[in-house]
């Protein structure tokens, strides 16, 4: 026994159909528009603002390096007040014991600064033996001479 029987007719076609390859805008469930960017701040107007704020710390940083160097110059030269006082208390210890003679003639040579007597006066405080009165009176007079000049 033999039986035939016929397959049905397949029909094989893609899934795009002809309509679908138009040229047309797809049909898109959401818009890919990206939407505006916003600010707290306009940025012309946060450019504006860092402008200035790095204004503002250069001429801060400008104003400190001078005062440092203001200071440097200031301790570096000698103050005319501190001169005349060491030289007051130096007078006054002529009659004193050697330790207040070395301590006033160290205060002397710190007033002096960089000048070039500071370092004898530096030298006679520390000096052996102790310093004299008139040691003391010789380096004030000529001091003093030198100021009034």
């Amino acid at each position: 026994m033999r039986a035939y029987a016929r397959w049905p007719e397949l029909s094989v076609r893609g899934r795009v159909i002809a309509s679908d390859l138009k040229a047309s805008s797809p049909p898109f469930v959401a818009d890919a528009a990206p939407t505006a960017a916003t600010y707290r701040i306009a940025p012309a107007t946060l450019a504006t603002l860092l402008d200035v704020l790095a204004a503002l710390f250069a001429f801060s940083a400008i104003g400190l390096a001078g005062r440092q160097v203001h200071l440097r110059l200031r301790r570096q030269r000698p103050q005319p007040d501190a001169i005349a006082q060491a030289l007051r208390l130096t007078r006054q210890a002529e009659r004193r014991p050697p330790a207040d003679r070395r301590r006033a003639l160290a205060l002397l040579s710190r007033a002096l600064g960089g000048d070039r007597r500071s370092g004898a006066a530096r030298r006679l405080a520390w000096s052996e033996p102790t310093p004299e009165p008139d040691e003391l009176e010789e380096l004030v007079s000529e001091i003093e001479q030198q100021r009034s000049e």
